[in-house]
């Protein structure tokens, strides 16, 4: 998931590389020290790469803003995707590194804006419910 959103990446491949090194899991030299190390690695920096992705909402005289923002080094390809009871619509996104993108939908009722891989479609964070009921009080 994370070349599909932030392109490919050389020391990332090369850190998975040396996890999955097969000498170190089954020659007689085995370092797991050295495995787990590599692994952290390559776990930390995905994670910190997909945390970096933040989605926030305002409401104001009947609109939605819809602002995502990328906190990552690299410009991440995403799919924003806008559910309400009527419709489903998906927008692709390209944010640059350390900025962020904004959109503004006219009027809504309940909404559930989830940020997907461009691809794949697969879930990077969790849908953010807006119910309009709730915002009234």
């Amino acid at each position: 998931m994370y070349e599909e959103v932030f392109g490919e990446d050389e020391e990332l491949r090369m850190s998975l590389a040396m996890t999955l090194d097969s000498d170190y899991y089954w020659a007689e030299f085995v370092n797991i020290n050295h495995v787990g190390e590599w692994a952290y690695s390559v776990i930390n920096r995905v994670e910190n790469a997909l945390n970096s992705l933040r989605v926030r909402f305002n409401l104001r005289n009947g609109q939605l803003e819809i602002v995502v923002n990328n906190g990552w080094i690299r410009d991440a390809n995403l799919l924003l995707g806008i559910e309400t009871p009527e419709t489903y619509m998906e927008y692709n996104v390209k944010i640059r590194a350390d900025s962020s993108e904004s959109m503004v939908i006219n009027g809504f009722n309940d909404v559930t804006i989830s940020l997907l891989s461009p691809k794949t479609k697969t879930q990077i964070k969790k849908p953010i419910k807006i119910m309009r009921g709730a915002m009234k009080r």
